[in-house]
C-alpha cells in the first residue's frame, strides 16, 4: 500500500563538522553580496550555534557585522537524499548514484517546504529574507520576508514537480539562505536565526502482511489518497486508487489569550499586546509599542490586576491593540488542520472557510475628557481596511466588552492576510488636563471551527 508522508528534517542533534549525527549543514557569511552554496567565504557554524537554531526555544544565533554595505547571512544547506534515505530506504532500492536518486526525488516529492522562524535588521529597516537557489545557478527573486524586529515564521513551498525539479541541486541538496539588510558603516546588518527545518512529502510503500480475505484496514487518514494492490502466490493484482471518506464535522472552540506571554517573545505566546496615543486610530501596523514583561503579567488573567496607561496630550486618544495569531494559535492546538496548506494564504483561506464564529472580548474600563468621559469603545480591524467600532462601556469599573462576529462577511474581513485578528479598545481623548486613560484587566478571543 502507498500513501503521502510528510518527513521533517532540521538541525537537532548537529555537531559541528561531522554528517553522521545530522547530514544538514548551516554556514554564514558577511560579504557585500549574496554568496553562492559553494563559496569558500562561508563559515561552517559551531556546535554551540547548531543547538541555538535546532529547536524553537528563543535561543537564537545572531551573526552581525558593521562593516559599511556588508550583508549577514546565513546558508542552510539541506542534504534532500540523506534526509529521506535515513528514514526510507527503500525508496532509492535499484539506484545508487546521485544523479539517480535526484531524478527520483523530483519525480515523486508530492510537496516541499523550507521554514525559517527569526528577524533581522540593518540600514534599511527591519527584514529578514529567506531565499532558495534554483536551476543549479541563482538565488530565487521570490522571497519569504519578515518585517518586524521579532521572531517569526518565514514559509517557502512548492508543491509542482516543475517547481520542485529547479530546487533540488544535482549533489541532492536544496539550498536556502537568510539574509539582513546591508549595514551602512553605523547600523549594524544582523541576522537572527532561532529555528529552521525543511519538510518533505512523498509517497512510500507499506507491506501489510498475512492478512485474510476481505481484508480490513485499520488507523487509516481520512479524506487521504491510497493506492494499493494485492501480492499473492498467484501473482501480483493491477494497483488500486482509493480515496478514505471524510469524517462528519465537529464543532470546536479554540480559546486565546495572553497566559504565560513572555514579552518580545512569539514563542511560548504567539500573541502580542501593543499601544500608542494619537489624534485618530492608527492602523495595526503603526501600533508598535509592546507591553513590557510586568504590563503582559497584568492581564493575562481576569483578576483586577490592571494593566493601565495614560497620556495627557491634548487631543490625544490613548488606545491599546491586541494582536490575536488565529492561524499559529490553532495550529498549535491542531497540527493537521492546515495539512493542505503550504502557505499563510492558503491556511488564511482555509480558517476563514471552517470559521463559524469569532467571539472578541476585552474587560476594563476608560476614562478622558469630553461628553462621554468614561466611554471606553471596542474596534476590530475589518472591512476596508480600518476600524470597525463596536460595543461600547461607560462603567468606572472593568466590565465586559464583547464582540460576536458570526457572518460571513464580517469573519472574512477580521481575518487578516498575515493570519490574525487585530482587536482594539480605547479611551475618549484628552483635553490637555484631563488625561486619556485605558485600564485593562483581561482580553480573550475565541474561534469556533467546523472540523
Amino acid at each position: 500500500m502507498k500513501r503521502n508522508v510528510t518527513i521533517l528534517s532540521d538541525f537537532k542533534g548537529k555537531v559541528a563538522g561531522s554528517v553522521v549525527e545530522n547530514p544538514n549543514i548551516a554556514k554564514n557569511s558577511i560579504n557585500p553580496s549574496l554568496q553562492m552554496p559553494s563559496s569558500a567565504i562561508f563559515n561552517d557554524l559551531s556546535s554551540a550555534a547548531y543547538s541555538w537554531i535546532g529547536k524553537l526555544d528563543n535561543t537564537q544565533f545572531s551573526p552581525q557585522t558593521e562593516a559599511n554595505k556588508y550583508i549577514s547571512q546565513v546558508l542552510l544547506s539541506w542534504n534532500v537524499i540523506e534526509i529521506v534515505e535515513r528514514q526510507y530506504p527503500t525508496i532509492f532500492q535499484g539506484v545508487s548514484t546521485v544523479a539517480e536518486k535526484v531524478d527520483i526525488l523530483k519525480g515523486t516529492s508530492q510537496q516541499i517546504s523550507l521554514n525559517a522562524y527569526g528577524y533581522a535588521s540593518g540600514a534599511a529597516g527591519n527584514s529578514l529574507k529567506l531565499s532558495v537557489f534554483v536551476d543549479n545557478n541563482a538565488w530565487a527573486s521570490g522571497v519569504a520576508e519578515n518585517t518586524i524586529n521579532s521572531i517569526k515564521q518565514l514559509r517557502l513551498s512548492w508543491n509542482t514537480k516543475s517547481l520542485i525539479s529547479r530546487i533540488i541541486s544535482d549533489d541532492g541538496y536544496i539550498y536556502a539562505l537568510t539574509y539582513a539588510p546591508a549595514s551602512d558603516g553605523t547600523t549594524p546588518s544582523i541576522v537572527t536565526i532561532d529555528y529552521a527545518s525543511i519538510e518533505i512529502v512523498l509517497p512510500v510503500s507499506t507491506t501489510i502482511g498475512d492478512v485474510s480475505s476481505p481484508c480490513k484496514l485499520e488507523s487509516l487518514s481520512s479524506d487521504t489518497d491510497y493506492t494499493a494492490k494485492v501480492i499473492n502466490k498467484s501473482g501480483e493484482s493491477n494497483e488500486s486508487t482509493f480515496t478514505t471518506g471524510k469524517k462528519e464535522p465537529v464543532e470546536v472552540i479554540v480559546s486565546m489569550d495572553l497566559k504565560n506571554k513572555i514579552a518580545g517573545s512569539v514563542i511560548e505566546n504567539p500573541n502580542r499586546m501593543t499601544r500608542t496615543a494619537y489624534t485618530n486610530l492608527l492602523s495595526p501596523q503603526a501600533i508598535t509599542i509592546e507591553n513590557d514583561q510586568n504590563q503582559y503579567n497584568g492581564i493575562m488573567n481576569l483578576d483586577n490586576n490592571l494593566y493601565s496607561q495614560s497620556t495627557n496630550v491634548n487631543g490625544n486618544i490613548f488606545q491599546v491593540m491586541f494582536s490575536w495569531n488565529v492561524v499559529e494559535n490553532i495550529e498549535k492546538q491542531y497540527p493537521t488542520i492546515f495539512q493542505k496548506a503550504a502557505t499563510v494564504a492558503e491556511k488564511v483561506a482555509k480558517l476563514k472557510s471552517l470559521t463559524k464564529s469569532i467571539n472578541i472580548k476585552v474587560h476594563g474600563f476608560a476614562s478622558g475628557a469630553g461628553e462621554k468621559p468614561n466611554r471606553m469603545i471596542l474596534a476590530r480591524w475589518g472591512g476596508i481596511y480600518s476600524w470597525v467600532t463596536g460595543q461600547a462601556s461607560d462603567a468606572t469599573t472593568v466590565a465586559l466588552l464583547q464582540g460576536n462576529l458570526t457572518s460571513d462577511a464580517q469573519i472574512n474581513s477580521s481575518i487578516t492576510d498575515d493570519g490574525y485578528v487585530y482587536v482594539m479598545a480605547y479611551a475618549p481623548a484628552s483635553d490637555g488636563k484631563t488625561a486619556s486613560i485605558i485600564n485593562i484587566d483581561y482580553a480573550s478571543l475565541e474561534c469556533t471551527l467546523s472540523m
